[in-house]
């Protein structure tokens, strides 16, 4: 049986391919030279350009179709099961090599590491999710959980709910972060008014709000650093 590499017609510009990632890395890379990279892992005979320019047509670019969901990368002609399972694990991966970069219980002694840890958890997500992080005296994450996770547009956040798990977690401090998968990085009123509530609910277990982190895509605007926290936090928030 002749090899593989002889019989594969597409070995020449594969090996190219490959050869210009390890000299040059991705930055030059169009993005469906990107997912033709990572075709070849899954997609070892097939020519993977027309799949990876089709993955672009249908879903609009390199970050939405590493968003999308397997069951619709499996409606693209060319991709199995086992392409967009490799596909699909790129953004939870990227997820989990971020938060292993700021270490398992970093200091988020200042807006920029709290917005820096927010947006490595909500990465990548197409819903709202909120987001707590409780914090010891010292201001080092000492838990941090998803505590809910809604639609495109908007996520239930019950102040009960973030009092109870801080208080399990004997937390001296929280703080709140949540996903804007819209795009637009700006405080609503809601985020406004639910703030307060979600002060009012730890205030009254001795727990300071130090922070309600807002992220898209794009960055992160740190609710301290615009002076949006209730003034009874303001003594203890971070800037």
């Amino acid at each position: 049986m002749p090899d593989e590499k002889r019989s594969n017609p597409h070995e020449g510009h594969r090996e190219r391919l490959k050869r210009r990632f390890a000299e040059e890395g991705l930055e030059n890379f169009a993005p469906h030279e990107v997912l033709e990279l990572l075709l070849f892992y899954s997609n070892p005979r097939s020519d993977t350009n027309p799949i990876a320019h089709e993955l672009i047509d249908t879903f609009g670019s390199l970050s939405r179709v590493l968003e999308a969901d397997r069951k619709d990368l499996c409606k693209v002609r060319g991709i199995s099961m086992h392409s967009a399972t490799l596909l699909s694990l790129i953004v939870p991966l990227t997820r989990l090599y971020l938060q292993d970069q700021l270490g398992e219980k970093p200091m988020l002694d200042s807006s920029v590491k709290a917005g820096e840890f927010a947006q490595s958890v909500c990465r990548g997500r197409e819903n709202e999710i909120v987001l707590v992080i409780c914090l010891d005296k010292a201001k080092r994450v000492i838990h941090w959980k998803i505590l809910n996770e809604g639609g495109l547009d908007a996520t239930p956040v019950y102040p009960k709910m973030i009092a109870k798990e801080a208080l399990m977690q004997k937390a001296w401090g929280v703080i709140i972060a949540h996903n804007h998968p819209s795009g637009i990085l700006k405080a609503s009123q809601s985020d406004k008014m639910m703030t307060v509530k979600i002060a009012e609910a730890l205030n009254t277990l001795e727990i300071h709000l130090i922070d309600h982190i807002i992220t898209t895509a794009n960055g992160y605007l740190s609710m301290s650093n615009l002076n949006m926290l209730p003034k009874i936090n303001l003594p203890n928030s971070i800037n």
